[in-house]
């Protein structure tokens, strides 16, 4: 891993995230931020077990179909239900759901390509998407898809026929919500456009509804990024600046009503680390997430998958801070430990045991 760049640079981030807390308004708040570097642990605890890298996706898929048995049941009996399953924020599950449409569509077994009942299993967290309601968790889903769809009728590898078909089917199972009336999903999606239009359309002593508040949340960090530019306010710095806006002073009555307008964050890694951390941060950032796209290529007929992961969460961080939560960062983190060598040839666990150097 010291030898690992991809590695070295998340490193490096948490390290200047850290080292901003000197200068933070809030440095109590910021240490509490840092607690999700504590998942860089995953990457040694699975690095190690990459010769049973079938079984440890075998277990996210698992994973995946109970949180969408959980969302089903729900949505049954709950009225316009919507919801990631067991986990009270549907983002942070329907990024593992993007994870695994991309596994059950494209890792094929031991020396097989993927069966037919895999590929078309994939329906379970495409339909969970749709019931979750998040938006960013859509678009991320839909854009791996295409790009997935895409590449497979430009190579047309071992098995392109089928999966370019189970990509089509899927990412039309993903999309047909958003062209039926009163569903969530396209209810959530009106709204975005609507909130996007409003805003434009508002002056500064209007206040903010619920779909444009994200967009003054983001001009108050720019407006302080520029303050600013190199270093940034501070880790934990947001929820001050958002706290002492006037316009939200004003619209929340002191910060009494209305506290949905105020937050800890601003909504977006890019916005959050650009404003707390400063160019600094922003370059950091950037490089991990670059290094590891590149990295991504080492892992075989696994990449695929990974790479509709990592789109998932790369358009999923717009509009979410995804670096301080353990449930969110761990999903970049397994996929740098997917990639960071390449994956030795899948065998089944009766196999690898009784491989020599177990009794060595």
């Amino acid at each position: 891993m010291l030898k690992n760049p991809c590695f070295l640079c998340l490193l490096g981030l948490y390290a200047w995230l850290a080292l901003t807390l000197t200068w933070s308004p809030d440095p109590e708040h910021g240490l509490r931020l840092l607690r999700g570097s504590r998942f860089l642990l995953i990457v040694p605890a699975l690095l190690p077990l990459m010769r049973h890298a079938g079984l440890l996706l075998a277990a996210v898929c698992s994973g995946v179909f109970i949180q969408n048995a959980a969302q089903f049941s729900k949505w049954m009996f709950i009225q316009d239900y919507f919801g990631g399953g067991l986990e009270h924020h549907p983002g942070f599950t329907g990024l593992w759901f993007i994870l695994a449409i991309g596994i059950l569509l494209t890792y094929p077994s031991p020396g097989e390509t993927p069966r037919l009942s895999q590929r078309f299993s994939a329906m379970f967290p495409t339909m969970g998407i749709t019931i979750t309601g998040a938006r960013s968790i859509l678009l991320g889903g839909a854009t791996s898809l295409l790009l997935l769809t895409g590449l497979t009728l430009v190579f047309r590898r071992s098995g392109w026929k089928i999966t370019s078909v189970a990509g089509i089917f899927m990412l039309v199972l993903l999309c047909a919500p958003l062209f039926m009336p009163q569903t969530p999903m396209a209810e959530r999606v009106s709204d975005a456009f609507e909130g996007l239009q409003s805003n434009s359309q508002m002056t500064e002593v209007d206040a903010p509804g619920l779909e444009e508040i994200r967009y003054v949340w983001w001009e108050i960090a720019m407006t302080h990024w520029r303050d600013a530019w190199l270093i940034g306010d501070g880790l934990g710095s947001a929820e001050q600046r958002i706290h002492e806006s006037p316009r939200l002073l004003e619209a929340t009555n002191g910060g009494t009503e209305k506290t949905y307008l105020l937050r800890d964050d601003y909504h977006s890694l890019f916005v959050t680390v650009c404003a707390e951390s400063g160019a600094v941060g922003l370059v950091l950032l950037s490089t991990w997430l670059g290094l590891l796209a590149r990295q991504i290529r080492r892992a075989g007929p696994l990449s695929m998958a990974l790479y509709m992961g990592f789109i998932g969460y790369l358009i999923f961080s717009v509009f979410n801070t995804t670096i301080f939560s353990g449930r969110v960062v761990s999903l970049p983190l397994t996929i740098m430990a997917l990639s960071s060598h390449a994956l030795p040839r899948s065998r089944s666990l009766s196999d690898a045991i009784r491989h020599e150097e177990y009794f060595s």
